[in-house]
């Protein structure tokens, strides 16, 4: 490769830019990956989904099933929140997907004073494009977890902030 004529140089900083734009998945992530479509799926069926809960998992599934592909513009949460004892106690689900990372959250928030901390060291999937990556959370009961969660009354919450061009 001649470097010095800038035909080289061009195509490994195309390289270095498409490997930028890939996540690093590990056969764990895919894994999770597939818990995440799963769960959007089961979620487009329930009977009371808004179009614009449609539209916001319809973003999140195919940025998910583009994996380890990063989705331009792709910045969307879904999952479930459920109010557990007080007002101010809600438990939660959120499946996360953006340019930048792949999350799974499971945690407690407190709404105390209009402030939320969630719990510490909660059980989280993340991986990151830099490769930074937090696998603490155990996906094997994910999946009863929300289908319990679903019986219990828990509500939907779909934030879709991103811009997909699909």
């Amino acid at each position: 490769m001649d470097l010095r004529k800038g035909k080289g140089l061009k195509k490994v900083m195309e390289k270095a830019k498409a490997d930028f734009k890939k996540f690093t998945l590990t056969e764990e992530d895919y894994y999770a990956v597939e818990i995440a479509m799963n769960v959007a799926r089961g979620f487009l069926k329930l009977p009371d989904i808004t179009p614009e809960q449609i539209i916001g998992i319809g973003y999140a599934l195919h940025a998910l099933e583009q994996l380890p592909m990063v989705t331009e513009g792709t910045n969307c949460e879904f999952g479930l929140e459920y109010q557990a004892g007080s007002e101010e106690d809600k438990e939660y689900i959120m499946f996360g997907i953006s340019e930048t990372y792949l999350d799974i959250t499971i945690g407690i928030s407190d709404y105390n004073n209009a402030l939320v901390s969630d719990t510490p060291n909660q059980p989280r999937w993340r991986v990151e494009i830099g490769g930074t990556r937090n696998t603490k959370c155990d996906l094997s009961e994910l999946e009863d977890s929300i289908e319990e969660y679903l019986n219990l009354g828990a509500e939907l919450v779909v934030n879709k902030k991103g811009n997909i061009h699909i």
